[in-house]
C-alpha cells in the first residue's frame, strides 16, 4: 500500500513569498521549467497529472494555497506511493517548502527518489530567483564537488563558502543514481560543474520570476541542453571483397 513502506523527506528555506512558490508547485507551465518539460496536469481533487519522463498520478487532496497530496507512479521504480507538498511563509519573501514522499516499496529506490527531490528543491529555488530550472547532471556534478570541498576543509570553511556561493549540500547516501531520465529521452551531455572560489556562484542570466498573478514564465528550454551528435556514419559497401580486417563497428555507438 501507498501508506506503508520507507519515505524520503526534503524540506528547504526559499527566498520567494509563498503564494508565489505555490504557484511554481502547482501550475503547469511553471512545472515544466524547473521540473519536467512537458508536464502536463488538471490541478484539481481527482485530476490526474503525467510528464514525458514517466512520472503519473493522482491529486488526492489540495488544500489551496498551502499543501498538496497526490498518488505517485513510475514504471522504473516498484509500485505506487504517494507525494505530499506543503509550503508555509514564514516571512514577506521566505517560504519554507517540504516534499514528503511516502510508501516506497525498497532502499534503492528510497534513495533515489531522495536524489530527485534534492535536485528538484534546488531547481525550484533557481527557478523563483531566474525565472529558469537546473539541468540534474550539472546539479550532480556540483554536489560531488561540494563534497570533496567539504572533506578538505573544516566544516566552518566548508558551511562559509557554500553560503558565500548560495549553495546547498545534501546528505545523499550516493550520488548518481537516479534512474529517472529526463524529459524528452536521455539526459543532455552536461557542461562542467559551477562552483565558484570567490564569494558568489555564477548563475543564469536573470529573468523575470513568477508572480501570483500570472501564468508563469513561458517555457524555456533547459539550460545546458544542446543537440546530439549525428549518428555514427554507416560503413561503406564496398563491394563483395572480403574483409581481413575488423569489421566496422555498428553504427550508432
Amino acid at each position: 500500500m501507498a501508506g506503508e513502506g520507507l519515505e524520503a523527506k526534503v524540506e528547504r528555506v526559499l527566498s520567494a513569498a509563498a503564494e508565489i512558490a505555490w504557484a511554481a508547485l502547482t501550475r503547469p507551465e511553471c512545472l515544466g521549467v524547473w521540473l519536467s518539460a512537458g508536464f502536463e496536469s488538471e490541478f484539481r481533487r481527482g485530476g490526474r497529472y503525467r510528464d514525458p519522463a514517466g512520472d503519473a498520478g493522482e491529486y488526492l487532496e489540495i488544500q489551496d494555497p498551502v499543501r498538496v497530496r497526490m498518488s505517485w507512479e513510475n514504471p522504473l521504480l516498484g509500485g505506487p506511493s504517494t507525494v505530499e507538498l506543503s509550503v508555509q511563509g514564514i516571512g514577506p519573501e521566505e517560504t519554507r517548502v517540504r516534499i514528503h514522499h511516502s510508501g516506497i516499496g525498497a532502499e534503492a529506490d528510497r534513495v533515489r527518489l531522495l536524489e530527485h527531490w534534492s535536485w528538484a528543491v534546488d531547481s525550484l529555488d533557481m527557478f523563483l530567483k531566474t525565472g529558469e530550472g537546473l539541468p540534474y547532471e550539472p546539479w550532480v556534478d556540483l554536489q560531488k564537488e561540494l563534497r570533496r570541498r567539504a572533506a578538505e576543509k573544516s566544516a566552518a570553511e566548508a558551511a562559509a563558502e557554500r553560503e558565500a556561493a548560495g549553495v546547498v549540500l545534501h546528505k545523499i547516501p550516493e550520488l548518481g543514481t537516479r534512474v529517472l531520465p529526463e524529459a524528452g529521452g536521455a539526459d543532455p551531455e552536461p557542461p562542467p560543474p559551477v562552483m565558484p572560489e570567490g564569494s558568489a556562484a555564477e548563475r543564469p542570466a536573470s529573468a523575470a520570476p513568477p508572480t501570483a498573478g500570472s501564468r508563469g514564465p513561458r517555457k524555456a528550454a533547459k539550460k545546458g541542453e544542446g543537440k546530439r551528435g549525428g549518428p555514427a556514419k554507416k560503413p561503406g559497401a564496398g563491394g563483395a571483397k572480403r574483409r581481413t580486417k575488423k569489421p566496422p563497428k555498428r553504427p550508432g555507438r
